[in-house]
């Protein structure tokens, strides 16, 4: 997992991963909310749908 300047990076192509772009913006169009962070090895994403 690479990450620069909070932003993380995809690791199938250069740039930044459109995944967790894509997660975000589902959860901020449903009133909600998701963070993500990756520590030790591990990867830990919350996503917090309202509907």
């Amino acid at each position: 997992m690479r990450e620069k300047d909070g932003v993380f990076q995809s690791s199938k192509r250069r740039g930044n991963g459109v995944g967790i772009q894509s997660i975000q913006h589902i959860a901020e169009k449903s009133g909600g909310a998701s963070t993500f962070a990756y520590q030790n090895g591990a990867f830990c994403a919350k996503v917090m749908l309202c509907g």
